[in-house]
């Protein structure tokens, strides 16, 4: 009896079952109510529930629990053994942070009040969560006291969960924390200066470098490596100051990476092992700080929240692509169900059209939040007293009716460029970010990260912090517009991964991290098309001269027709293209992307005439389904440009197109329709 995680689901005991679920917050109702509440979960179509299990909510005090013995609300086990006799599985989202939009996220609040467990600024103040309904001070998840207050409350509840994992219960996956990303606060000098942060930033040093001495030497350190202060503010005049900068933002994707293999460690030292641990990355692009792949390398899959409304199509766009192109089992854990009442209104307009976007690129599974009502939320199909909310049930029967014959989890998008963001340069963005502490996390959705970056050169020939993206942005434009499906991946994704695909685009400058460079070298030389440019890489992350692609570089042996000198050059079995220039404004790019798609005979796949976009995703059982999506406000009707002897049948609706070359296909404002292609 086995769980393993693969690309497309979850294999249970030899069977693969999809990822659909909804969350029941089961301490927020009456017990007496749950067989109702568990009942119209499984009427509604679902066969997986979430929850989370809040540390506030079951401690009485220190070192003291109640799980049942003084509310029946409270007794999880009855209410784990209630949902596995209705028929449903359950994911169980134990914290210690769970959000879930209750009063200090679920920390018991006697731990607010002894700094000891308090994330610190440069000053060494405490800092403070503004979040609704009442704003709090951060825990540091580098305080040690704080991890011995969390095996305190894994103790408690260990006895409950162990027995009840499958296949003797309903447990079939834990989520190790949630959103775990210094509470949303990703600016570069806004925390954690915690002293044990600054322990575990001299350890991870010395891991990195292997010995004191050789991180004097790279920073032009003279004091002994102990006094070394922590950056408090961008400093940089030259290539050698960046690595104290570039490593202080690697130790914090270090710190939260850690931190949940940590939490892993702890319950798998419980007993509580053998079924996946995933996490859930908050909304956002889950750039540095945060990382996916860095993530992935002790938790089994990592997923993106989504509460988005049907006009944020670009960015909802943008945060999956980086998702699908990373992890190894993309999943949206929270997908709007109905809206927390301090947030911008969530219709169910606006659900639709979000979650079929998230399946058109590339999602393979979905936790709805809230499929059951509670206090401080709307709109959910089922109400706090088991009632149905008539509007919103229909939607979601007809929305899993559709999942079900879909089956996404079976899909493939068919995906032949990859798109890179370079861990690198995603650090020097953050480190550089003028607007901190202001988090980036807030102002992603009103301006681009890179657009609030400081302008300097630092000592190289361009400002990398800005036009890395920049330069991503543009091959994103010049794709999409030509109808060519890419994904986004980073250059931390292992070589098996990225030779995956046929072409990759990388932004490089003059320095790329080494084992960056050698796993583009690998790639190209074992036949790859690797696309880069303005600079081959020459020095290393510690800005030491290393390089792996200069000696390609310098044999050009043709050049594209195109306004920006752009070189071909053989490299082992593959070949490496450098585009000499970042095209400004990012419009430009598109005659260069088409000409090194005609070069590399990329060709567009089903395209439709902008504004709308396409996805082709492949079935096991050579069944092909086209996405569209019109993310306007406009009603349209582009062609679907195809091969010949081709039509479409929608299978939410049941609409055939029919066409020749182009088929024609209604498409009202902001809708994505789900095509079966069949021959005609």
């Amino acid at each position: 009896m086995s769980i393993v995680v693969e690309s497309n689901g979850l294999n249970i005991d030899g069977r693969r079952i999809p990822l659909l679920s909804g969350d029941v917050h089961y301490w927020r109702h009456p017990a007496n109510l749950w067989p109702t509440l568990l009942q119209k979960v499984h009427d509604l179509g679902l066969r997986i529930i979430s929850i989370y299990i809040p540390w506030s909510v079951h401690e009485t005090s220190p070192g003291n629990f109640d799980f049942g013995e003084l509310d029946p609300a409270k007794n999880l086990g009855a209410f784990l053994d209630l949902a596995h006799e209705t028929g449903l599985a359950v994911l169980t989202r134990p914290g210690p942070h769970i959000n879930a939009e209750i009063t200090l996220f679920g920390y018991p609040e006697r731990l607010f009040e002894d700094p000891t467990y308090l994330a610190r600024n440069p000053q060494g103040g405490v800092l403070t969560m503004p979040i609704p309904p009442r704003a709090f001070p951060m825990i540091s998840y580098a305080s040690e006291a704080f991890w011995r207050e969390v095996e305190i409350w894994f103790d408690a509840l260990t006895p409950i969960l162990r027995p009840r994992l499958h296949p003797h219960g309903p447990i079939f996956a834990m989520q190790v924390d949630n959103e775990c990303s210094y509470f949303f606060r990703t600016a570069p000098y806004d925390c954690d200066y915690h002293p044990d942060a600054r322990n575990k930033w001299l350890d991870f040093l010395k891991a990195k470098y292997g010995q004191a001495d050789a991180v004097n030497d790279v920073y032009d350190n003279n004091s002994p490596l102990s006094d070394l202060p922590m950056p408090e503010r961008f400093r940089v005049r030259a290539p050698k100051d960046l690595p104290y900068h570039l490593d202080w933002i690697e130790f914090k994707e270090e710190l939260l990476a850690d931190s949940l293999t940590r939490l892993r460690t702890l319950w798998e030292d419980r007993g509580v092992r053998d079924v996946p641990f995933f996490h859930n990355f908050p909304p956002s692009t889950a750039q540095s700080p945060l990382s996916i792949t860095r993530v992935e390398q002790n938790i089994d899959f990592c997923g993106l929240d989504s509460y988005l409304q049907k006009d944020k199509f670009d960015i909802l766009k943008r945060r999956f692509l980086f998702l699908t192109g990373q992890s190894r089992f993309p999943v949206a854990p929270e997908q709007a169900s109905g809206c927390y009442h301090a947030w911008p209104p969530i219709d169910l307009h606006d659900q639709h059209f979000t979650a079929l976007a998230s399946y058109m690129f590339g999602v393979k599974g979905m936790n709805y939040y809230m499929i059951v009502e509670r206090e401080r939320w709307y709109g959910s199909p089922i109400t706090r007293q088991g009632g149905i909310r008539k509007e919103s049930w229909n939607f979601m029967k007809d929305h899993l009716d559709l999942l079900y014959r879909l089956r996404p989890w079976e899909l493939e998008r068919k995906v032949s460029v990859l798109l890179l963001s370079v861990r690198d340069y995603e650090r020097l963005e953050n480190a550089s970010n003028a607007l901190s502490p202001v988090t980036p996390m807030v102002t992603e959705q009103i301006w681009p990260n890179e657009e609030l970056c400081l302008e300097g050169n630092f000592g190289f020939s361009r400002p990398i912090q800005l036009l890395h993206a920049k330069m991503l942005r543009g091959w994103e434009r010049g794709l999409t517009r030509l109808g060519i499906p890419y994904a986004i991946g980073s250059t931390d994704l292992t070589l098996e991964r990225l030779s995956r695909h046929k072409v990759i685009v990388c932004p490089t400058f003059e320095f790329l991290s080494r084992d960056a460079q050698q796993r583009l070298r690998l790639y190209v030389e074992a036949g790859g098309n690797l696309i880069c440019g303005p600079e081959v890489p020459s020095y290393d992350e510690r800005q030491q001269e290393f390089s792996t692609l200069d000696g390609f570089a310098s044999r050009p042996n043709h050049r594209l027709e195109c306004s920006i000198d752009t070189l071909v050059c053989n490299a082992g079995a593959g070949r490496l293209i450098l585009v000499t220039e970042v095209p400004m404004p990012i419009e430009q790019a598109e005659p260069v992307v088409r000409a090194a798609a005609k070069h590399l005979h990329l060709e567009s796949i089903y395209p439709a005439i902008p504004p709308c976009e396409t996805s082709l995703h492949l079935g096991p059982d050579g069944r092909k389904v086209l996405f569209v999506a019109n993310p306007t406000a406009q009603a349209l009707r582009p062609d679907i440009i195809t091969p010949i002897g081709r039509c479409f049948t929608d299978l939410e609706t049941g609409d055939k197109f029919y066409g020749h070359e182009a088929v024609p296909v209604e498409m009202p404002p902001y809708t994505v329709r789900v095509l079966e292609v069949e021959p005609c």
